[in-house]
């Protein structure tokens, strides 16, 4: 019996229906919680999101294609844990830290570590998507975004 490191395309396909299907749930079941007129939009997406898990799911299950069977889901795994573990200390850097500063690392560390070394694109691409986040987020739609270290330039855009 031959041990794999790797999961196939199609049992990666799965299991991430699965866990979208999961997710889902838990937004419906955690808008349910809200005032009514919160709760409307999330328990929305959350119906989209459990629907189109359901699609994806329906898809691989039943898909008779041989080219999705044994084709490897991670080329290159050691780069899918570094993206993997790369986005759990975000999700906790984001708690202590705020969304800034996180997300200007994430986004020029990420490519670093996995091989692309040119600062000249990563780093102003980095700084103006987090720019276009801010903006977006909280001065058009007027969403609050987590307390940040660095409030005082989200407060200047105010």
């Amino acid at each position: 019996m031959e041990v794999r490191h790797n999961v196939t395309r199609k049992n990666a396909e799965i299991i991430f229906s699965i866990a979208l299907m999961i997710t889902a749930i838990a937004v419906y079941v955690e808008a349910g919680g809200y005032p009514e007129e919160s709760a409307g939009y999330p328990k929305v997406l959350a119906v989209l999101l459990g629907l189109l898990s359901l699609v994806g799911l329906a898809f691989n299950l039943l898909s008779r294609h041989k080219e999705n069977h044994g084709e490897m889901f991670f080329l290159h795994p050691k780069r899918a844990a570094i993206g993997f573990f790369s986005l759990v200390v975000y999700m906790v850097l984001v708690g202590y830290l705020g969304f800034i500063i996180p997300s200007i690392l994430l986004c020029v560390i990420v490519p670093r570590l996995i091989g692309y070394d040119d600062f000249k694109v990563m780093i102003p691409l980095a700084v103006g998507s987090i720019f276009a986040i801010i903006i977006i987020f909280h001065v058009i739609l007027e969403r609050p975004l987590p307390p940040d270290a660095l409030d005082f330039l989200i407060k200047a855009f105010s």
